[in-house]
């Protein structure tokens, strides 16, 4: 629900604990000490927004709407961590790019919203040796990078760029185990830059044993993602044994990009990630060997405009 609806060219106001603002024109300032403002939805022609030191939370979302819909942060003083003017521009299509290749951008394009993601890890795999359980985690998402490049009236020049694999789930026999493997790293070149997305690690695997309570942490995201934009991953979810009675194994971790593969219980094999770079889930092994579920591989989604 709209609280307050701002029109012509400047604006100016305090910030009174209201959920979401709308601007229609050319933008504004906001200014006061606000702490429940989280989003500000602008639409129209190009213009400034400034924020104010005293607004939290600190940086909040920004959405400039002119044909399409793209997200910044904004941070005191600053206009938007996006610049608003890079967000304007009419949509010319969208490409998904998975495997291995180069990327040519469409005829006239100068802004690119880039949505990547690493390879997702595979889940761990769990033995049993027919009297005892076990349950392994599941592997991390890979890690997902969201990011704005171009200037407006500059042509963008693409490049290179990679779909990271999904992490092997892992395996298990009646007395040895294996973690799942890490996914592998989405890269790109876009301008002449490289830009990284890394792969999820993969999950823990787990000998059985006999009556009692074990978790198992489910596997961690690779660290080495390119430090621009918006990162977000999801961790596996951990393995759990309780007492010989109940075995589950983690589910995987997810992404907007890509969903973890479900947890399982009693006798399973983990489920494999989907999308892009989805985490695969870890076995449940209740009496019977079972394995770990697959990471899906990375990919990148690029909206483009004009």
């Amino acid at each position: 629900m709209r609280k307050s609806l701002i029109r012509g060219i400047t604006s100016t106001l305090a910030v009174l604990g209201i959920a979401a603002l709308a601007f229609a024109g050319t933008g504004g300032q906001l200014t006061g000490g606000g702490t429940g403002l989280k989003q500000v939805v602008l639409s129209g022609s190009a213009g400034q927004l400034a924020i104010g030191s005293g607004i939290t939370p600190n940086p909040l979302l920004v959405t400039w709407t002119h044909d399409s819909t793209l997200q910044g942060t904004g941070s005191a003083g600053s206009a938007a961590g996006v610049v608003p003017s890079q967000l304007l521009g009419r949509f010319l299509g969208r490409q998904i790019l998975t495997g291995s290749g180069t990327y040519v951008p469409t005829s006239g394009t100068t802004v690119d919203r880039v949505r990547m993601v690493g390879g997702g890890g595979g889940g761990g795999g769990a033995t049993s040796n027919g009297a005892n359980v076990s349950s392994a985690s599941g592997g991390s998402s890979g890690v997902m990078l969201e990011v704005v490049l171009g200037t407006p009236g500059t042509t963008l020049t693409g490049g290179a760029y990679a779909g990271g694999a999904g992490g092997a789930g892992g395996t298990s026999t009646s007395s040895t185990f294996t973690n799942g493997s890490s996914g592998g790293d989405t890269t790109i070149i876009i301008n002449s830059t490289t830009y990284t997305a890394k792969g999820g690690g993969g999950g823990k695997g787990f000998n059985a044993v006999s009556l009692g309570q074990t978790v198992v942490a489910g596997g961690a995201p690779l660290a080495g993602t390119t430090a621009v934009g918006f990162i977000t991953y999801n961790s596996g979810g951990v393995g759990m044994e309780l007492d010989g009675e109940l075995c589950i194994g983690g589910a995987g971790g997810s992404t907007p990009l890509g969903a973890g593969g479900a947890a399982v219980e009693a006798i399973a094999n983990g489920n494999p990630g989907q999308g892009l770079g989805g985490g695969g889930a870890g076995a449940a092994s209740c009496f019977a060997n079972r394995n770990g579920g697959n990471g899906a591989a990375g990919g990148i989604v690029i909206d483009e405009y004009k």
